[in-house]
């Protein structure tokens, strides 16, 4: 049975463009085959429901007709009926080669929902303009929100072969025109069916769409131009990160066959927690216990900040609850200037198993009203 891709996206109907991105990026992270726990069918059921529904004219032809057109007919119930032709939808079954306005009709732009019915089928081939991208989540220490950082990373992926420099032909042959498609990309297809004849144009199998085929494959690629190893990248993490920020490195996805660009690396941030600070937005924030004299007759403190100790200044007559805010100590902000702040929030300590000395220390301020 065919996937329904607003379900396997898990977004409604009427979701936008936005809607629909964001709710992809969420499943191929989730499902992504290298990633621990992924799953390679949902990911590339998630990636041809995003083909499809990110595309504004792809997605209206599977809104009128469905993934394979199944149980779909016109207004009017199809051929014959009288709210509507299949004329009227782009096919001329007189001639079996021309769609709506005399324009022949090019199934190969419009994906895998017209070739599987026509006869393209979701393994034809399609010409590839780029590598694939890659996502990784990584987990980094609270430090580097403050810092930034050089990192290094360590990834199996789709490189230029050295034999062939990515060019797909045994060094001392030539990349020659396709004799299949005589160097278009491109085949026509004629079918005959029940409705009529169709003539289609898909993308080529043997070129991939590119036109051109190496007069004798690489051996060590077999013509791909591209062979995976394991790599280590080096990514600059800047300050400002935060868990659920994702770093763009482009170029850093897998080489892009025969040639083409390489696709991107997307880098899914966690970040630890630290011991003694939590992060609010930018800014930092301290819990400080003081005793009842440093918060009656005020004083110093120090604590442990992230970039180093810090002494802080206690105000007399300070109550639980209130804060000390030390502008710019905080982290610095993503993308643009500036930090936000470090906040101490103080707490008062009450004194417990206290000394006689103390005790008659304490009746005595009682006896003040104190």
């Amino acid at each position: 049975m065919d996937q329904d891709y607003y379900k396997t996206l898990e977004v409604e109907k009427t979701a936008s463009t936005d809607e629909i991105k964001r709710a992809y990026r969420k499943l191929a992270h989730k499902y992504h085959p290298d990633k621990f726990g992924g799953d390679e069918t949902k990911f590339k059921e998630a990636s041809e429901a995003y083909q499809v529904l990110s595309d504004a004219e792809k997605r209206k032809q599977y809104d009128q007709f469905g993934r394979t057109f199944d149980a779909q007919t016109p207004p009017g119930g199809g051929p014959g009926g009288t709210g509507g032709s299949w004329q009227d939808y782009g096919f001329d079954f007189g001639g079996g080669r021309r769609g709506a306005g005399g324009v022949e009709f090019d199934f190969s732009n419009l994906g895998d929902i017209f070739e599987t019915f026509f006869g393209g089928g979701r393994g034809a081939a399609r010409k590839r303009t780029r590598g694939e991208d890659i996502e990784r989540q990584i987990s980094l220490h609270f430090e580097v929100a403050v810092f930034g950082k050089e990192i290094e990373i360590d990834l199996n992926k789709k490189i230029p072969c050295s034999n062939c420099k990515g060019k797909g032909a045994e060094p001392g042959f030539k990349i020659i025109k396709c004799d299949k498609c005589d160097g278009s990309g491109k085949v026509r297809e004629v079918r005959s069916t029940i409705l009529g004849q169709f003539s289609t144009i898909t993308t080529c199998d043997k070129c991939e769409g590119g036109g051109k085929i190496p007069e004798k494959a690489c051996r060590s690629c077999k013509g791909s131009g591209t062979v995976t190893e394991k790599v280590t990248l080096k990514v600059k993490i800047p300050a400002g990160v935060d868990t659920g920020s994702v770093i763009r490195v482009p170029g850093g996805g897998d080489a892009g066959e025969k040639g083409t660009p390489p696709g991107d690396l997307y880098l899914h941030i966690d970040l630890k927690p630290h011991p003694t600070l939590k992060r609010l937005a930018d800014d930092l924030v301290y819990s400080a216990e003081i005793s009842f004299s440093q918060a009656a007759l005020g004083g110093e403190i120090e604590i442990d900040n992230i970039r180093g100790r810090e002494i802080i200044k206690i105000p007399a007559g300070i109550e639980t609850g209130e804060e000390i805010r030390l502008k710019g100590k905080g982290i610095p902000h993503l993308n643009s200037y500036g930090s936000g702040d470090l906040i101490i929030k103080i707490k008062i300590s009450t004194p417990k198993n206290l000394t006689s000395k103390q005790k008659e220390l304490f009746k005595q301020l009682e006896e003040t009203d104190l």
